[in-house]
């Protein structure tokens, strides 16, 4: 039994590590657990690892297998749906409807004047028995209910 349970532990595990904040609402990380949130107007929630206000960026788009964005459904660049700055606090409540059915990936940064792009990710690493997958710099993620406000 000890061995069945060791295989089993062994067989598939993985972490994730997050820089510049993590997010709490919606709890996305692993791009295979895609958060479907309750509104079209949903309120993110992040644990920073910075003091001060934060900015926030929303992308619309897609996951692939090989985790490039793209826009809606189809093979379109990401785009940007919206951005707020100055944020005081960790959790912002988007103030434009998104659309529904929708993947939306979203990242916060440290406030200031001469921001860049460093903006938040998180890199998972996942050992399968004897394979293993390493993704890096992935934005958060969620999905918004099939529903009209």
């Amino acid at each position: 039994m000890k061995i069945v349970l060791l295989a089993i532990v062994l067989g598939i595990s993985g972490c994730a590590s997050y820089d510049i904040a993590k997010p709490l609402n919606p709890d996305s990380g692993w791009p295979h657990k895609l958060t479907e949130v309750e509104s079209l107007t949903p309120t993110l929630e992040w644990a920073p690892d910075f003091d001060g206000p934060a900015d926030l960026i929303l992308f619309e788009g897609a996951y692939t297998s090989n985790g490039y964005l793209m826009g809606g459904e189809q093979s379109e660049p990401k785009s940007i749906v919206y951005v707020e700055s100055k944020i005081e606090g960790n959790k912002h409540k988007v103030k434009q409807q998104l659309e529904p059915n929708r993947s939306y990936f979203w990242a916060v940064r440290p406030h200031s004047e001469s921001a860049g792009n460093d903006w938040s990710n998180y890199e998972y690493f996942a050992f399968y028995g004897i394979a293993f997958a390493y993704f890096i710099d992935q934005l958060f993620i969620f999905k918004t209910p099939n529903i009209k406000n």
